[in-house]
């Protein structure tokens, strides 16, 4: 066919397919989360913890009906507490893979971040985050997010008794390993410190 006879606008709705198509993998290779604000203080006295190092973990998941594992780590912040306990994890907006509808990659923003705690003084700490609704404020469009559900929430840490490594805080401290490594070794992932 020739270019006599190809029917008129048939090249505009090509290329206005393709801007369609591009638009939606776009927006698929985005993830917005929010920025959030935590405090730690002594379960035993109240105090708030100066100084603690809070490492916050986003990562996609990639799974299927029986379960998911973890697709790689597209960012990771490491932050200490002020004097009064607070930490602030700011908000993210971070590029990778598109995760398409119906993929078996996917982000589950329910546990976006993780925000884990290991200081020998206190029991490790595993502080999952989210998103929840506010009840006072208007709906927000489609592609702006709620507020993170950690947002405001006091953490009361249990001062570490025990000399002895814990099963547990060798599992957070193996989780932020894995965290730093695969972040490392991946070109979308990004390192923040503050």
């Amino acid at each position: 066919m020739n270019q006599q006879d190809s029917p008129p606008g048939s090249g505009s709705r090509k290329w206005w397919l393709l801007g369609i198509l591009v638009a939606v993998i776009a927006v698929q290779s985005v993830t917005v989360t929010p920025a959030l604000r935590l405090r730690y203080v002594s379960a035993d006295s109240g105090i708030p913890i100066e100084g603690l190092v809070v490492v916050a973990v986003w990562q996609l998941r990639a799974g299927n009906l029986a379960g998911s594992v973890g697709a790689g780590v597209i960012r990771v912040h490491e932050a200490r507490t002020d004097r009064q306990g607070d930490v602030r994890i700011g908000g993210a907006v971070m590029l990778h893979v598109p995760v398409m509808p119906f993929s078996l990659l996917y982000r589950d923003v329910q546990y976006l971040p993780v925000a884990y705690v290991d200081d020998s003084r206190y029991e490790s700490n595993v502080a999952a985050s989210g998103l929840r609704k506010s009840s006072n404020r208007a709906p927000k469009p489609f592609l702006s997010y709620q507020d993170a559900a950690l947002d405001g929430e006091t953490w009361r840490l249990v001062p570490s008794r025990n000399t002895a490594v814990s099963y547990h805080r060798e599992v957070v401290r193996r989780q932020i390993r894995e965290a730093y490594s695969s972040c490392r070794q991946s070109w979308v992932c990004k390192e923040v410190e503050s």
